[in-house]
């Protein structure tokens, strides 16, 4: 099955259009906005202008109806982000933690199931991968949730070729 690829970019009178990442989607797999993005800052690398700091919400969709949402956080750390230290931090916790590779970067990720809703709870899968691009110099957090595992983990399989930089 091909692949299609998603720029997640927000723009404005003054700041212009600021990207906060590139990745790849299956072809029966559409993506849409979910409210506004908040951009504070951004710096230019190379021919684009990168959100440093800021938030975007992304509904994934598939023909056969299946759902996840992505929530992306980009913050410039006040000091050196230390990827070790967040999964160790999360394994304490007792969820399915690791690291991978994306684009070039160490990502440590970890697994949660979750429970959400007022009157009707819902079950859901909560993944959130998080590294640091030395290229744009900011933390990128990603947050994938969803009612069926091997959504979520599909889109993890995605997320190492993204593009951060």
């Amino acid at each position: 099955m091909g692949r299609r690829t998603v720029n997640l970019e927000a723009g404005n009178i003054l700041m212009g259009t600021t990207s906060f990442l590139s990745f790849n989607i299956p072809e029966d797999w559409r993506a849409f906005p979910i409210g506004v993005a908040e951009v504070e800052s951004s710096r230019r690398t190379g021919d684009r202008s990168w959100v440093t700091n800021g938030y975007i919400m992304v509904g994934l969709s598939s023909e056969r109806g299946e759902e996840v949402l992505m929530t992306i956080k980009t913050s410039e750390p006040i000091k050196k982000f230390d990827i070790e230290r967040w999964i160790h931090d999360k394994a304490r916790k007792g969820m399915l933690h690791g690291v991978i590779m994306v684009n070039g970067h160490k990502c440590g990720y970890m697994m949660n199931r979750i429970e959400k809703g007022i009157i009707k709870r819902e079950k859901l899968i909560e993944l959130t991968l998080c590294f640091f691009c030395d290229i744009t110099k900011r933390k990128i957090e990603i947050k994938l949730t969803g009612r069926k595992e091997e959504n979520v983990m599909l889109f993890k399989e995605l997320i190492v070729d993204l593009s951060c930089h």
